[in-house]
């Protein structure tokens, strides 16, 4: 037993001293006092300089922001080629023909949510907002876009006053979450603060669109035998695919499709009660000077007013919109509402707005609806802002 004991303690003194060893090879060496000499002949020493804790005079320590980080994260991402792209992206009006934009589009469809397109290949800042015709132009990947309309107050003294049989009082609701077209059998005020749509680029080509109504206020007055309503609070909910199928990029045409789901997320005097949704094909054109055509029409599923069963709803709009500089620029729009729902109206509205640029990432708009037709709203203006991230 003993030899085994003095041979077990030699193993364990010999690894200690294998491990000193390696300790003392891997430790780095201890700064030497450097001295240097200036113009005087008088030499100082950059061991104080070397000690930890102790900084040079005048040094500042700043750490870098989120758009710093962001900025040179790009810079390192951008070789020369994309360099090169970036600038003859820049140069050309997204209307030209000639200029090969499925190029750039194969290049881009490298990126997605997780790997963010580099700024400089960025397309032009343009919104869904402020008219209803949607933008067949989707968000680049792994970019945000925030699009707000800060007040928007809908006034209608033209629905009819009329009795409804035991059972088939219609509820209060959204009838679409777009058109802001809130039944009710008399006069209304609606007024929505901050209802804002959220824009995530997925990929090159496809985004969601996240829509709330976090401050919504309705009052009407008693009618027909029915209570006034007096309400506040969080309304109905949207949420939207769209994917571009060509001239996301550029060129003269551009063209996406788009599914949405609306949900009754909001307070039952502020809400549909029920689940419904829709498709749409948007189309623009594009003219040189930044002007641009845009048509849009589809199909909605939407949800009787008067009984529990569904019916076909069919939207369509055209938008015309023109710049006067790099930073102004107008819209105007004819937007109408077809609805299978026996004894519904045709809905007939005309907007005009006004957008002002801020920057290549922000825009103010301001604007207004104006119904052409006894069944929509009288007036719904509205001031709104859109960033992108």
């Amino acid at each position: 037993m003993r030899p085994q004991l003095v041979a077990l303690a030699g193993l364990v003194c010999a690894g200690l001293s294998a491990g000193c060893a390696a300790v003392q090879r891997t430790a780095p060496a201890p700064p030497a006092a450097a001295s240097a000499v200036d113009d005087g002949g008088a030499a100082t020493s950059s061991a104080a300089a070397a000690e930890p804790g102790v900084a040079e005079p005048g040094a500042e320590s700043k750490k870098p922001s989120i758009v710093d980080l962001l900025e040179e994260r790009d810079r390192r991402r951008m070789t020369p080629g994309l360099d090169a792209l970036a600038e003859q992206i820049a140069d050309h009006d997204r209307a030209d023909a000639r200029f090969d934009w499925s190029a750039v589009r194969r290049i881009k469809n490298q990126y997605t949510l997780f790997n963010p397109t580099p700024r400089p290949l960025l397309r032009e800042f343009i919104t869904d907002r402020p008219d209803k015709t949607i933008n067949p132009v989707t968000v680049d990947a792994g970019h945000v876009q925030v699009e707000t309309d800060l007040a928007t107050a809908t006034f209608d003294r033209r629905q009819p006053r009329q009795s409804f049989a035991p059972g088939q009082v219609p509820r209060t609701g959204t009838g679409g979450f777009v058109r802001q077209q809130p039944f009710t059998p008399g006069d209304k005020d609606d007024y929505v603060f901050l209802l804002t749509n959220v824009r995530v680029g997925l990929t090159n080509n496809a985004e969601v669109q996240v829509f709330l109504r976090p401050f919504q206020r309705l009052t009407t007055p008693p009618v027909a035998g029915l209570p006034a309503v007096n309400a506040f609070g969080f309304g109905d909910m949207r949420v939207l695919f769209k994917e571009n199928l060509w001239g996301n990029e550029g060129g003269p045409t551009a063209f996406a499709l788009t599914q949405y789901l609306d949900a009754p997320a909001g307070r039952p005097d502020l809400s549909t009660g029920a689940l419904e949704g829709g498709a749409t094909g948007t189309l623009l054109f594009r003219f040189p000077g930044k002007t641009y055509l845009g048509m849009e029409t589809g199909l909605e599923w939407r949800k009787d007013i008067f009984a529990g069963r569904y019916h076909v709803e069919v939207p369509a709009s055209i938008s015309l919109a023109y710049s006067f500089t790099k930073e102004l620029s107008a819209k105007a729009e004819f937007a109408s509402q077809f609805s299978a729902e026996p004894g519904a109206k045709w809905v007939g509205v005309v907007a005009l707005a006004v957008l002002y640029g801020l920057g290549d990432d922000a825009q103010l708009d301001i604007g207004i609806n104006i119904g052409v037709t006894p069944a929509a709203n009288d007036w719904n203006p509205y001031f709104g802002l859109a960033k992108r991230f």
